[in-house]
């Protein structure tokens, strides 16, 4: 007698099935962090070239001009308006010189061709990690739909303080911009930085600085810094053709909004959520969503991080851009 074969159809049993998908999760809760750490790195690496970018464009600039460019040309227009062709931003250059109006921040006109120019998005001017405050909220001129800046240059510190080293304590004191007696509603607007006005509140007639004349060094003194922490309040934002919203006391005038630029003030710690309220708005920390610090690029051209945890008063010494900050200091921070 003939035995017939018999055919068995194997499958999985429930047991191994079970197996096979906690190996599969277990293997997806190792990559997908790993996945979202290349991703953090990628973005910060790209936010690091960005303002790298930015800081070879402002030197370049000064070498054919002479002078670092203005925060504010003296008609509401940032410094980036300066920059556009080393931005290579050809359309929004040409954009900006088919303006053929007065040119003045009481020129409805021309501030609304402001808004229509921070219509256009940079990508050089925007943090991958911050893409969901891309937008900026500059009520004042409607221009809700325009897109920031994400690093803003630096007025210089404000307020008194000392800094200590191995051979001693230093005590220096800033002069911050005031009229009438009081400072800008929207807090103090140092004297001291880069990109600070001159005494009587004109940013452009302070434009003549350049590297030559800063004593502090160029590779200890800031010239931009990240500013695209999703927390910071709306309304602090500006579209990135806005360089200040002036306002006038009695007969004097003075900027009270300074959107291309912030001050270093007493609450003005790296990734520090104090005071980013819009009264305060010209001292908001220079922040990010990159964990642990912030970039920065110095006078010098070079880009770098500088971790949250820095000492207050060193990054007072770091924000001005002359002298008094760094009497008798050789070099008042390392970096990373």
């Amino acid at each position: 007698m003939m035995l017939k074969n018999k055919r068995f159809h194997g499958g999985f049993t429930l047991v191994e099935l079970l197996v096979v998908v906690a190996i599969i999760g277990i293997l997806m809760g190792l990559v997908f962090p790993a996945v979202q750490s290349v991703r953090s790195s990628a973005r910060r690496a790209s936010c690091l070239n960005n303002i790298n970018q930015l800081a070879l464009a402002t030197k370049t600039f000064e070498s054919t001009q002479e002078r670092l460019p203005a925060c504010d040309q003296g008609n509401g227009a940032s410094f980036v308006t300066n920059l556009l062709s080393d931005l290579e931003q050809e359309f929004a250059l040409d954009e900006l010189g088919s303006f053929t109006g007065n040119k003045s921040f009481t020129n409805s006109a021309w501030l609304d061709h402001l808004r229509i120019l921070s219509s256009t998005r940079i990508p050089t001017l925007i943090c991958p990690s911050a893409l969901d405050e891309e937008n900026s909220d500059v009520a004042e001129h409607g221009a809700q739909n325009s897109f920031a800046n994400h690093y803003l240059g630096t007025l210089g510190p404000a307020g008194t303080a000392t800094y200590s080293d191995a051979v001693g304590t230093y005590s220096y004191t800033y002069d911050v911009l005031t009229r009438g007696g009081s400072q800008p509603a929207q807090g103090a607007v140092s004297l001291e930085g880069l990109f600070a006005p001159s005494d009587d509140g004109e940013f452009s007639l302070k434009n003549s600085l350049n590297s030559a004349k800063i004593r502090d060094g160029s590779s200890f003194t800031v010239l931009y810094g990240e500013v695209s922490q999703t927390r910071v309040t709306a309304g602090v934002r500006g579209g990135w053709a806005f360089g200040v919203k002036y306002d006038v006391n009695g007969s004097d005038l003075f900027p009270r909004l300074v959107y291309a630029a912030k001050t270093i003030g007493d609450n003005s710690r790296i990734n520090n959520s104090d005071g980013l309220t819009s009264r305060q708005a010209n001292e908001i920390s220079y922040s990010s969503n990159h964990g642990t610090g912030t970039h920065f690029a110095m006078l010098d051209g070079s880009a770098r991080f500088i971790n949250e945890d820095v000492d207050h008063s060193i990054l007072r010494t770091l924000f001005s851009a002359n002298g008094s900050a760094n009497d008798g200091l050789e070099k008042p921070v390392e970096f990373e």
